[in-house]
């Protein structure tokens, strides 16, 4: 398993929610994300952002798993 991995698996590590929007401004079907960093309290301790679909959601929160991860150089 891959460091990503275990931090979108491990939730003593983030906690991460996607639901459906249901604002219309949006275009149908868009889903909104966040995700909490449990382990980092000096910075903001979440990340958001509305992705298109479920899946573009998940690929968006393991990127920012990620790029977390390689900024704190654990990656």
């Amino acid at each position: 398993m891959s460091s990503i991995d275990e931090y979108y698996k491990n939730r003593k590590l983030t906690y991460h929610k996607t639901w459906n929007v249901t604002d219309t401004q949006f275009p149908e079907g868009a889903v909104h994300w966040i995700l909490y960093i449990l382990e980092d309290e000096t910075h903001a301790p979440y990340h958001y952002g509305v992705e298109a679909t479920e899946a573009e959601a998940e690929n968006e929160i393991r990127w920012v798993i990620g790029s977390y991860l390689k900024n704190n150089n654990l990656l």
